[in-house]
């Protein structure tokens, strides 16, 4: 299955990006969502932190693989949603992504962000 080895990979790759946290110590959601928005942009993704319906949610406005995700989209996106869960699962944060909308217009994509013991 493509699509869940290309969510693994992404999720080796988030657990590999640097804890924000000194060890042993928890962060908090917007610690934890600041420093995911930093990672993005870093890794090239042009982030921006959005608000709807008072929930907290990162557009991301460029994607570095765009050329190749236009046509293999069912391997690219997985893989950037594998990234930001392995990061959060990695930095033990309260904030998990639980799906990503690709491309809901031309420049931006929408990972749908919950707090841990929630759902919607």
């Amino acid at each position: 299955d493509p699509r869940a080895k290309a969510l693994a990979a992404g999720r080796a790759w988030g657990r590999q990006l640097e804890s924000p946290a000194p060890h042993g110590k928890k962060m908090g959601a917007k610690e934890s969502i600041d420093h995911l928005v930093g990672a993005l942009d870093e890794l090239g993704f042009a982030p921006e932190r959005r608000e709807s319906g008072g929930e907290q949610q990162i557009g991301l406005r460029h994607c570095p693989f765009l050329e190749l995700a236009e046509t293999r989209a069912s391997v690219v996106c997985p893989i950037h949603l594998g990234l930001m869960q392995g990061a959060l699962e990695g930095w033990e944060s309260p904030v998990a992504v639980d799906r990503l909308d690709a491309f809901v217009e031309p420049d931006l994509c929408l990972p749908h962000l919950t707090l841990e013991g929630t759902t919607r």
